[in-house]
Order: structure tokens, then C-alpha cells, then sequence
């Protein structure tokens, strides 16, 4: 058998994998640790022990395929990658010659190999009628909570948020809507602080998101009756990705990965990866719930995934499931792309909002800005066009003086999340190279 060659990763390819920054600097520290040991590779297997301080502890076993940067590590952390099997990544980046080559497998290396081998591919999940009914439940105690509120006035709000917000919220995840508990939970965290005052414009933002969550529950007491696309949308709104289309939509092709991010949503960890086929012109946008999926596939910002997305049915036809079957780093080819590519930061946000009439709640979209500047203002980071047009860069970007001095304050091509007023980048386009880097782990290469 020909040895596996990887792919020649970058280390913003590679520490852009972390899912977080914290993560990523421990995972760093250990790299070169002396507690590692047994660091072996087999074809495109790469494993390692990594010895614990209490010498009478049994070492943490960690292991990664290459091919698909699936990983393994029995130190329980709920984190992927978690920082020994980053540190044993990144190891063998800088150092392969410290790995032995051997053609005998311990016994918990193969074991995890056949599990990869016989782990089925991804498939629609049903939504099975006892949580539709759950659901549908929440939704009406959710209207019911509303309308009180808005009966007894919101003057006293600020003064009794918690107390008001807590048992909804805890309410809406028994009810399988954990999307909903999020927002409403952001909602009084970031407006209506506890032992604080509430910040200015308080009043405009509870009603705008009151507004959209009495649309919701209106519009599920009707799911029946809309369409399969429309119930789609639904369904994503409350968290509930899931649903057998009649008809899937199953597109295999070569997809670009433009960017990533990470997001903790109480105790569950999701990652958002867009990818765009080079063929098709299709964007795909692949959640993966780190907490439910137990081998999850890592997939490095620029590089090519040869595999097939399963559509699911929404208005914006984005949602998909994935099923990988190669990982390259060979660039990107031209292709007649139905990109969201702009110039002109109006012109992005009219097209945001046209897709924002088929589904109000629908609260991100992708958009690759060229020839456009960033600019600090008033305290406050911007993303500038040529007409001077501008829109804020998301608050809590920690990347911005960096994206400023990366092109010397020249126009720069950007990928990321339209809001609905805000900008988070989540690529940039160097312009030497012409490759995509991640931003998540600037600072740091």
C-alpha cells in the first residue's frame, strides 16, 4: 500500500480547527510537552500518549486520520478537537519525524478505525410527531407568555427580567425549541442585564424581538398548511434541523470551505461551516451539533472536500447535511457561482432582505465583500465601500486592527455573515496569494 501523503496544511488552516482561542493556546503549549510518548503513524493514522501528571493515571490515548482530520481522545472533553489531539496535529506538522512508522496498531487505534469504517453516512432525521406536538406546545405557552406581557406593559421589565425570562426559557428547551430559549436568554442578557441598568434603546429591541417571536408561534400554529420549504424554515427558527424532504436534493461536487465559526449555546457547542461547489455554484451551510455527533469531520478553511450535500428543503436552500469523502488542498477553479459577491454594502443588505420576506427569522446570510475598507470610527470598528456606505463589523471581533494593517489600509476582499446590521468576517482573501485565510485563529500564526 502507497503511504498517505497529507495535504501541506498551513498553521492558519490547522489552528483555525480550534474551536475556540482559549483551546487553541493550550493546545500550542502542548505540542512539544515531555509527556507525550508512543507517537506512531500507519498510512494516513497518526496516535500518540500523552502521560497525566499522576504517573498511577492511565495516559490519554489520542489519534487522528488524516485523510478526514477525524479525531480521538479519551481525555472526555467535550470540545473537538480538544487540545491533546490538536497538540498531536499540529506535532505532526512541525515535526513528522518524531512519529514512527510502524505496521502494528494497538488494539484501541484499530477498534477506532473499524468504528470510522462502519459509521453510517449521514441521513435526514425524522420529525418524529411527539416532539412536532411538543413543540407546537411550547409555541402556544410561548404566545400566551407574550401577550401577558405586553398586557401588563413593559415598563417594570428591566426591574424583574430574570424572574420573568428564567422560567420561559427553561420552558422552551422541554419543548425541543432550544433555538428560541437561546434568543430569549440573549435577549435579557444583553438589554436587561440583572442588578443593572438596562442599556439605552432597551425598548425598541425587547418589542422588535417580541414581534418576531409572536410571528413564530402564529406561524406554527399554521405549519400544517405551508409548504414544505416554509415548514423547513420553521422548524430551523425553533432548532429542529431535521426533516425528510419528498424528493432530497443531493448534490455531489468538489466544495470550497469559505469559512467557519463557532458558536456555545448553553451546553452544546455548534459549528457553522459554508462551503461552495466549484460545479454547481450551490452554497451549503453544514451545522454540526458537537455535543449529539461523536466522530465529526474537521475541515480546514480553503481547502476542497470531494463529497455530496444533502439539501434540506428551506426558502433559502442553504441547510445541508455532508458526506465527505476527501479532503485536498488544491485551489479553488473559477466556477459561474451563485456567491452573494458585492462591492457595494447597500446593494448586500437589499439582497438580505428580500430573502428576509420569505422567512423573517432568518437572522444570517453569506456575503463575499471585494474592493472594500475597514475604517475605526468613534469607537466603533466599519466596514466601508468605495461610495462610503458603511456597515458595523460585529461587536466583540477581535481581529480588526489586523484586518486594518494586513493591506496597509488597501481595499480588501472579505467572506463572511451578513446580519441584519451588523457584519461578522469570517475569511480573508490574501491578496499574494490569493488564498482564503481563517480568521479565527489570527493572532496567532
Amino acid at each position: 500500500m502507497q503511504d498517505y501523503i497529507p495535504p501541506e496544511w498551513t498553521p492558519s488552516q490547522l489552528y483555525g480547527l480550534a474551536p475556540d482561542r482559549f483551546l487553541l493556546k493550550n493546545g500550542r503549549d502542548l505540542i512539544h510537552a515531555p509527556q507525550w510518548a508512543q507517537l506512531h503513524r500507519e498510512n494516513d493514522l497518526i496516535w500518540g500518549h500523552y502521560q497525566r501528571t499522576k504517573s498511577n493515571l492511565p495516559p490519554f490515548r489520542t489519534a487522528i486520520r488524516l485523510s478526514d482530520l477525524k479525531t480521538y481522545c479519551t481525555c472526555g472533553s467535550l470540545k473537538t478537537p480538544c487540545k491533546f489531539t490538536l497538540a498531536l496535529l499540529l506535532r505532526h506538522k512541525q515535526e513528522p519525524q518524531a512519529f514512527t512508522t510502524t505496521a502494528h496498531k494497538p488494539g484501541w487505534v484499530t477498534a477506532w478505525q473499524k468504528e470510522l469504517e462502519n459509521q453510517p453516512p449521514n441521513s435526514y432525521k425524522p420529525f418524529a410527531p411527539e416532539t412536532k406536538t411538543q413543540v407546537a406546545s411550547g409555541m402556544s405557552e410561548l404566545a400566551l407568555w407574550l401577550r401577558d406581557l405586553i398586557h401588563n406593559g413593559l415598563g417594570e421589565l428591566p426591574h424583574k427580567a430574570k424572574s420573568v425570562f428564567d422560567p420561559m426559557v427553561h420552558r422552551l428547551h422541554d419543548a425541543h425549541t432550544a433555538e428560541i430559549a437561546f434568543s430569549l436568554k440573549n435577549l435579557q442578557q444583553a438589554w436587561l442585564p440583572p442588578k443593572k441598568k438596562p442599556k439605552n434603546g432597551w425598548e425598541e429591541q425587547t418589542l422588535r424581538q417580541f414581534g418576531k417571536l409572536y410571528l413564530l408561534t402564529q406561524a406554527w400554529h399554521r405549519y400544517d398548511q405551508l409548504s414544505a420549504a416554509e415548514q423547513g424554515d420553521l422548524r430551523i427558527a425553533v432548532g429542529q434541523i431535521c426533516g425528510r424532504p419528498t424528493q432530497p436534493e443531493q448534490i455531489t461536487d468538489h466544495w470550497h470551505v469559505l469559512g467557519k465559526r463557532v458558536e456555545v449555546k448553553g451546553n452544546q457547542t455548534l459549528r457553522r461551516v459554508w462551503l461552495h461547489g466549484q460545479n454547481s455554484g450551490r452554497t451549503a451551510l453544514i451545522t454540526i451539533s458537537e455535543r449529539k455527533q461523536r466522530q465529526i469531520q474537521h475541515w480546514p478553511t480553503d481547502s476542497l472536500i470531494q463529497g455530496t450535500a444533502h439539501f434540506y428543503q428551506t426558502t433559502a436552500g442553504h441547510h445541508a447535511e455532508f458526506d465527505a469523502q476527501q479532503i485536498t488542498l488544491d485551489q479553488p477553479q473559477p466556477s459561474h457561482t451563485k456567491l452573494n459577491t458585492f462591492n457595494q454594502i447597500p446593494a448586500a443588505q437589499h439582497r438580505f432582505r428580500q430573502q428576509q420576506i420569505h422567512n423573517p427569522w432568518l437572522k444570517q446570510w453569506p456575503i463575499q465583500f471585494y474592493n472594500i475598507y475597514i475604517r475605526h470610527h468613534h469607537a466603533q470598528w466599519w466596514l466601508v465601500d468605495q461610495t462610503g456606505s458603511a456597515i458595523k463589523l460585529k461587536a466583540g471581533t477581535r481581529h480588526d486592527w489586523l484586518l486594518l494593517s494586513h493591506n496597509g489600509g488597501r481595499p480588501i476582499t472579505l467572506f463572511g455573515e451578513l446580519l441584519s446590521d451588523q457584519y461578522e468576517p469570517l475569511s480573508l482573501k490574501d491578496p499574494l496569494t490569493g488564498r482564503w485565510l481563517d480568521l479565527s485563529a489570527w493572532g496567532f500564526a
